[in-house]
């Protein structure tokens, strides 16, 4: 039945377009049409991925080795973050807890063997709950951590990033891409800081 509605869709559009289409002088008809028309169709499939129980929001997805990587955040109060695995089929296989803390902001990337890096937004302040935001945007103390993870979800190594205040501004930019680029990172950032580091 697809097939029929697809393929009666398809020629509607040919006779539509063939139809419509302006002559180029008084003697051209249409049976002496010499351009060729193309007409494509993609086909996509609609999936309900099973979601883990503890899911709050997606923070990012990769496809490695037959399988699909998802960080999410597990918990909007508190900030955990894990990594759900799921096979070729979209079944859940695992979800593996990455960190419970209070951070403002995380983003993550993948390398292409499953490994990924999340870039984490620490702003203390001293002043909670928070009644005054220009106070907490211009007094905050804010840092940044790489983390990097095995496939797995193990953690390698946590960097301290020294110096990415003179290239962000809390409250005013954000992180729109994060991603490896060989063996280094490229951060881009949207906001008042617009630009790649």
């Amino acid at each position: 039945m697809n097939k029929i509605m697809s393929l009666s869709a398809s020629l509607l559009l040919i006779i539509s377009c063939v139809s419509c289409t302006e002559k180029k002088s008084a003697d051209i008809s249409s049976s002496s049409w010499t351009e060729p028309v193309v007409v494509s169709q993609t086909i996509y499939k609609e999936e309900n991925i099973p979601l883990p129980e503890d899911f709050a929001s997606l923070t990012q997805v990769y496809s490695s080795g037959g399988e699909v990587l998802m960080i999410y955040r597990s918990d909007l109060s508190d900030s955990s973050y894990s990594i759900a695995r799921y096979d070729s089929e979209l079944d859940l296989l695992s979800t593996t807890e990455l960190f419970s803390e209070d951070i403002n902001e995380c983003a993550a990337a993948f390398a292409p063997d499953g490994s990924f890096a999340l870039l984490l937004i620490f702003a203390d302040y001293d002043k909670y709950p928070i009644e005054d935001y220009e106070d907490y945007f211009a007094n905050a103390v804010v840092r940044f951590e790489l983390r990097r993870y095995d496939a797995q979800g193990g953690l390698n190594d946590t960097i301290e990033l020294d110096g990415l205040n003179d290239y962000y501004t809390f409250g005013q930019s954000f992180f729109s891409e994060f991603a490896f680029w060989g063996d280094r990172i490229v951060i881009g950032l949207e906001g008042k800081d617009s630009g790649y580091l």
